[in-house]
């Protein structure tokens, strides 16, 4: 499923972090029928997303961090079809990303601390900022692990234009940088 959000002009990625206000607000929008389609052309048939009909809604489980704590809040997506070829496509708000349970803001902020600093490893950089999980009943408590923001790192690194801008920006700040190699 191709990442669809790049377009929206919402999207900042500079926040520390989404609230739950803000997700609620986004599925009283798909509950409303209001959601703004941004998704690109279809990769099949490339008709416009001018022409897609809203498919449907799909709940969401979105992971909110607040004082350290991480806490589930159940959001809504809107679901398109394409009218072309009938594939289904699903629209992500301007703080979610697909296959990602916390927030667009509370990854970048985790990938920006660890770019930013040469020495730190995932493992340090999680001791810094510790995530639990709420503890409930008798429920174990989880943390945040390394390998989490290993992986948000991965994926913030396939979208080749917030690549692209990446190298600009730290070239911008650093042109000794060696970013390039």
């Amino acid at each position: 499923m191709p990442y669809t959000g790049a377009s929206d002009p919402c999207k900042h990625l500079l926040n520390d972090t989404a609230t739950s206000e803000q997700i609620n607000q986004y599925s009283d929008q798909v509950r409303k029928g209001e959601t703004p389609c941004h998704l690109p052309f279809c990769p099949l048939c490339h008709v416009t997303p001018d022409h897609f009909k809203r498919h449907g809604k799909r709940q969401r489980k979105i992971l909110v961090i607040v004082e350290q704590v991480a806490h589930m809040v159940i959001g809504l997506l809107t679901c398109w079809k394409c009218p072309g070829c009938s594939t289904c496509f699903t629209g992500y708000p301007p703080f979610a990303l697909p296959y990602k349970q916390y927030t667009l803001p509370t990854i970048c902020a985790f990938s920006r601390r660890y770019a930013e600093n040469d020495s730190i490893t995932y493992r340090k950089l999680i001791q810094q900022n510790p995530i639990g999980s709420p503890q409930i009943g008798n429920a174990a408590e989880w943390q945040l692990d390394q390998s989490t923001v290993h992986r948000w790192i991965g994926t913030l690194g396939q979208f080749d234009t917030t690549t692209r801008k990446a190298q600009d920006l730290i070239l911008q700040a650093d042109p000794a940088s060696t970013i390039n190699s």
